[in-house]
């Protein structure tokens, strides 16, 4: 054995992922990601005439991506010591789903957690083990950190918004989902038949309730589901995914650390369970408020036509179109709508003459022949009256927890003192 007891610890996770893999419930998840994902891909076909990706390739990568990150998480979680005893994991599923009946984005661990936490704190009810239900949260979003980062723009659906002066600007919707088999410690009442690994003093970081020096820990395989969904509209997906996931793994790590604080000073389960829905607030909200009111990235040029999109192995993107390009004049005709360009495209004997201007330069770029089709595969910026515009509004800080705590206080009311009681 190794004397190392985290590399132990390692190749016995290496062990258990074949158990992980196995798992009836790792392919339910992977069946409700493809679903998602199949979605998706009916609503980029409604709008563009194609999805962007496959939904079989979007949900391998995702499972793919889901089992590294699970093993990454796993590590993080014994490290802290995070426990399936008495940390009421059995309630944050049903809260989650329950909070989604609000709204589809209260499904998540931190509202939840959250909420149960404070409820244990209050009312003492249900009976929790605070710090490691935080504990928990804070690992399952870093593993989401890592998730966003590695391929949280890979399935980025261009779509048109309506700005604040009333003109459209272009943008990205962001959203990815991962099945995730991962590892989480139990206490054991006895001592297991197999061998056992002796971890340091200073460990766990995150101490179950009840535990003493002689306390054993067994690893359990379990499955999450992990989402993500942002906005993409003042930067590129590819760098708003990277901003968010550098956030996310920031609360991660803060709440992390009030966890094991919580766990050795009582007063501060309070800060633990307060900060994990309002510092996940707070990362949703300021990335919201920039995205509406900043200064688009794919902004309307003052000349041509910008391109929102080139969908993959099409005529555009085999012609060498590219996502941001300002299409100037094609087949010698200066282009300053979609009208002119189709018109203009469908001109011309011996193929297609496009130039654009990429950044500082400005490229010509050819195409031998038309796609049979008539489909050339990209996406412009669109106007503002353009039908698919969505018009998004801003809202005030925290503007949707507070409804969220109001609706909760209302259905408490309505529970103890029956309907229209407390007023």
């Amino acid at each position: 054995m190794p004397k190392s007891p985290f590399l132990a610890i390692g190749l016995l996770f290496l062990q258990l992922l074949p158990q992980l893999l196995l798992n009836i419930m790792f392919w339910v998840v992977v069946l409700l990601v493809a679903w998602q994902y199949r979605r998706l891909a009916a609503m980029e076909h409604a709008l563009y005439g194609a999805p962007r990706h496959s939904p079989l390739y979007l949900t391998a990568l995702a499972a793919a991506q889901g089992i590294l990150a699970g093993l990454a998480g796993s590590y993080l979680m014994v490290l802290a010591g995070v426990t399936l005893t008495g940390s009421g994991v059995s309630y944050l599923l049903p809260v989650a789903l329950l909070l989604m009946l609000i709204s589809p984005r209260y499904l998540c661990f931190s509202y939840a957690g959250g909420l149960l936490s404070l409820s244990s704190l209050i009312l003492g009810v249900p009976r929790l083990n605070v710090p490691g239900l935080m504990g928990l949260v804070a690992v399952l979003h870093a593993t989401e950190s890592l998730l966003i980062a590695a391929g949280g723009a890979r399935a980025a659906a261009p779509m048109a918004f309506k700005g604040e002066g009333g003109d459209a600007v272009a943008g990205f919707t962001l959203q990815k989902f991962w099945p995730v088999p991962i590892v989480i410690l139990a206490v054991l009442s006895g001592t297991p038949a197999g061998g056992m690994i002796q971890m340091p003093g200073w460990w766990p970081l995150i101490r179950a309730p009840n535990m003493s020096d002689g306390t054993v820990f067994a690893m359990l395989p379990v499955v999450a589901v992990l989402g993500y969904a942002d906005l993409a509209v003042t930067v590129t997906p590819e760098r708003k995914a990277f901003q968010t996931a550098g956030w996310l793994f920031a609360y991660s790590v803060v709440l992390l650390a009030l966890a094991v604080l919580a766990s050795h000073w009582w007063p501060a389960q309070w800060l633990a369970a307060l900060f994990g829905p309002l510092g996940h607030e707070a990362v949703v909200e300021l990335g919201g408020r920039r995205e509406l009111r900043g200064r688009p990235f794919f902004a309307r040029p003052p000349a041509g036509v910008r391109v929102l999109d080139v969908l993959a192995g099409s005529a555009a993107a085999r012609m060498g179109l590219q996502r941001g390009d300002v299409v100037l004049s094609c087949n010698g005709e200066p282009v300053g709508n979609l009208e002119e360009l189709d018109a203009a495209l469908t001109m011309g004997v011996f193929g297609v003459e496009v130039v654009v201007e990429r950044g500082s330069n400005r490229l010509t770029l050819l195409a031998r022949r038309r796609p049979a089709d008539g489909r050339w595969g990209f996406i412009l910026v669109p106007r503002a009256d353009d039908p698919r515009v969505v018009e998004l509004r801003p809202m005030r800080p925290f503007a949707s927890l507070l409804r969220l705590a109001r609706r909760v206080v209302d259905f408490l009311g309505r529970d103890f003192f029956g309907r229209g009681g407390g007023r």
